[in-house]
Formats: structure tokens, sequence, C-alpha cells
């Protein structure tokens, strides 16, 4: 496959017939979803949307839990589903590494999956030593954004992980996949890498992007 196409979606938060449609209509080679699936539903919930997902995706899903996802779903892989757990694992498809960490930095609200940042550096070095030979282009699937980046809430605040924000210069990847942040949908590159938001499917907003070599681009969509 000489280029490779993902559709990105991020905080389905109960509400995936918008995103439904779209899968329906868009081409693409893999799904990607950067987390919350639910606000606060159960394990059995998220797992019954995963397969609905499936079933209409035109690829594999990748996916990492969010910080609203049941904590369960940390330790769900589905491989015989065609659905992939990224949370501190790799993934190779084609000559692209897809690598990932799900929850996020401590927030104000003690949701589920919550890291603090030593935490999210420690998943990161272990995520590094198993790919520390890989001459492959690499994608970095999130929840949470680095800070600085696409993560600026109402306020005016960044909320970001620090810790993610070193991993742009600890694993060099390709692009962020992040989510998370509701407010701060967009595209921008930070330090070579390619960081996209796609804002949350749950009112239809979803992104497309194209990985060729070692570039990627993006595009935001709306159902």
């Amino acid at each position: 496959m000489d280029v490779l196409r993902i559709f990105l979606a991020s905080d389905i938060h109960d509400r995936p017939q918008l995103l439904l449609d779209a899968l329906r209509r868009e081409t693409y080679d893999v799904l990607v979803v950067a987390g919350d699936f639910t606000y606060l539903g159960g394990l059995d919930y998220v797992l019954g949307m995963l397969r609905e997902l499936r079933k209409y995706s035109r690829g594999p899903i990748l996916f990492v839990p969010g910080n609203c996802d049941p904590e369960g779903l940390l330790e769900v892989d589905l491989p015989d589903q065609q659905i992939y757990n990224l949370h501190a694992r790799s993934f190779r498809l084609e000559s692209t590494i897809f690598v990932g960490i799900g929850g996020s930095n401590i927030t104000p609200f003690s949701t589920r999956i919550e890291f603090a940042e030593d935490d999210i550096e420690g998943m990161l070095m272990g995520i590094a030593e198993s790919i520390r030979a890989a001459k492959d282009p690499i994608i970095l699937v999130t929840h949470a954004p680095p800070y600085g980046t696409l993560d600026m809430v109402r306020s005016g605040r960044h909320v970001g992980s620090l810790a993610l924000r070193k991993a742009l210069e600890l694993l060099n990847p390709a692009a962020v996949l992040c989510g998370h942040i509701h407010e701060s949908r967009g595209v921008l590159e930070a330090g070579g890498t390619l960081i996209v938001n796609p804002g949350p499917a749950a009112y239809g907003y979803y992104a497309m992007l194209e990985v060729a070599g070692s570039k990627v681009s993006a595009r935001l969509r709306i159902a």
C-alpha cells in the first residue's frame, strides 16, 4: 500500500450514529479511535460499541481508552475481530508503526482513567524501548494532547500532558492523533510532528489522514 488512509475519531460519548454514517461514506484503510467511547458507561456497553463500529468499518480498528471510559478497557484486545488496543503497545500496519497511551493526565474531575505525568513518561519509555530499532514512521495515538498543542480549554489555559509533549522528542513521531479537549479541534505542527485533534465524534466531527512514506497530511471533516 503506497498511501495509508486513516479515519480518525475521538470522543464519541455514547453518540455513535453520526460516526457510523461517516464510516459508510469515506474511503480508508484503518479506523483509529482516540478514546472516550462513553460518558462513564460500562465495559459491556463499550465492547458492544466497538463491535458495532467494526461492522461499519472498512478496515481494522485501533483504539486507546479515554479518561471517561471504564478502567477495564485498558486490558481489552480483540485481534480475532481486528480490534486492537494500542495502550502501552505497538502495532505495525504495512510500513507504519502505531503506538498509544490511553486515559489522560490528572484532571480536576477525578475521571476513571487518569495517570500521573511520571507514569505516562514510564509508559512512553517502555514503548520507546520496544521500537528502538524501528526505521518506519511512528504514529502516536493518545487521548490527551501534548501540552501546549491542541490542549487549550475555554479559559485559555493549556491542560495537555507534559510527558506527552516530551514524547515528541523521545519518539519523534510523524503524527500524534489525540482528542479529549473538545474545544481544541484542529491540526498543527510541533517540532516536525503533525498534531491532530478531530473534535468530538458525538457531534459529527472526524479527520481523514494520509501517510505517504514519512509524510502525514490531515483534513478535518464533519458528518
